[in-house]
């Protein structure tokens, strides 16, 4: 049974340079560094208290995903959580750490949080993403899958308690973000900055009792 990932790859052209930018820039640790007759090298980094380590492979590798500037890295990146985007954006801007991804050059504030992107010297991409407390929810109620992403059971298994109170505030979120106005039993999505108009049916039933009440007060 697959576990876990413990190593993923990153290309570069020069393996020494690499290692000052992830060590000396980002602030990672070197966990691995030897050859053996006849490979390769073999020098591994991690962000502190991560398990997993990143290969740095000396050679060539482009990645063209053919889509415009406004596209971002278009998903061909690695994504680290922060506590401080902003923070850790300001700090890394004055190390030399080049931001300018596609047309992003700085912090982004979406529904669920903060985030930006950048990339290593041999053109590797990254984002950094703080999570508010919208995109902490969405996350715990959606299980393993990651933001943006589908969001659905798999089973009809019921939640465990544990996963209870984080479904509930996943649903009191969505229904925030999507507001409804009741008429009668009757829950109706408003959509931001446009009226509300009734269902013909409703309308027809309120003219209706409006109606009767009349006659019977003439009676």
């Amino acid at each position: 049974m697959i576990q876990k990932l413990t190593h993923a790859p990153l290309v570069v052209s020069n393996q020494d340079e690499a290692l000052k930018f992830y060590t000396d820039i980002l602030g990672f640790e070197k966990r691995a560094d030897y050859q053996q007759p006849g490979k390769p090298r073999w020098l591994t980094v991690a962000p502190k208290g991560q398990n997993l380590e990143f290969i740095l492979v000396q050679g060539e590798f482009k990645i063209d995903s053919h889509l415009p500037p406004e596209a971002g890295t278009g998903g061909t990146h690695y994504a680290f959580t922060t506590d401080d985007c902003e923070g850790d954006y300001e700090r890394l801007k004055t190390r030399g750490v080049n931001f300018n991804v596609g047309t992003y050059t700085k912090p982004q504030k979406q529904s669920w949080g903060t985030s930006v992107y950048f990339k290593d010297p041999d053109g590797n991409q990254f984002a950094l993403i703080q999570p508010n407390t919208l995109g902490k929810v969405l996350t715990a109620a959606s299980g393993p899958t990651t933001i943006g992403s589908t969001r659905h059971r798999t089973s009809c298994a019921p939640l465990s308690r544990e996963r209870r109170p984080a479904a509930r505030a996943h649903r009191r979120a969505r229904s925030r973000q999507s507001p409804r106005v009741l008429y009668g039993s009757h829950r109706l999505r408003k959509a931001p900055g446009l009226p509300t108009t009734r269902p013909p049916a409703v309308a027809h039933r309120r003219t209706q009792r409006t109606g009767s009440r009349t006659r019977t007060g003439q009676r």
